[in-house]
């Protein structure tokens, strides 16, 4: 199990225009794809769940997204592990 950050920081890029105003764009890291889009959109997404072994006392979660290696599960602390899907139990 990994432990993974919920939150990304963006750096942004002044943009300088001909008014007095400075703007700010946020640059595109990565496009929309398929990929993406199944990242949340799977049968699995929302279950609740139940970890064979306990992680921080913690025992059951809810499915949030799809990991490299299963799952990423969310406590309702807010915390989010990944997991194989043979470290779980589906409800």
């Amino acid at each position: 199990m990994t432990a993974t950050s919920g939150h990304h920081g963006c750096p942004q890029k002044p943009i300088k225009g001909s008014s007095s105003v400075t703007l700010f764009s946020t640059p595109n890291f990565q496009s929309l794809s398929d990929k993406t889009m199944d990242e949340y959109d799977f049968p699995e997404y929302g279950r609740q769940c139940e970890l064979i072994t306990p992680w921080h006392g913690y025992h059951r979660g809810t499915i949030v997204a799809l990991s490299e290696h299963g799952f990423v599960v969310q406590f309702s602390s807010g915390a989010e592990i990944d997991v194989y899907k043979d470290e779980i139990i589906l409800d």
